[in-house]
């Protein structure tokens, strides 16, 4: 029962921790992209993957905003 109860424990932590807003921005500071699902994949470092989908330059900040995240650009 107590291990039940930590793996619960655990779960609801780890869904917490979730980004809302996810925003690729080229080398210039535009918006390339504002989605609330993560335009890469996430399993592998960002240095990655955002330059390789978007182009060299591009980074990509997370928020918890999930009010004026925008659908994909």
């Amino acid at each position: 029962m107590k291990k039940t109860a930590t793996l619960v424990c655990a779960l609801t932590l780890a869904a917490g921790a979730q980004a809302a807003c996810y925003t690729v921005m080229g080398p210039r500071g535009q918006i390339l992209s504002e989605t609330s699902t993560p335009p890469v994949d996430m399993r592998y470092q960002l240095h990655q993957t955002v330059p390789y989908k978007y182009g060299r330059g591009a980074t990509m900040v997370f928020t918890l905003d999930e009010f004026n995240c925008i659908t994909e650009i």
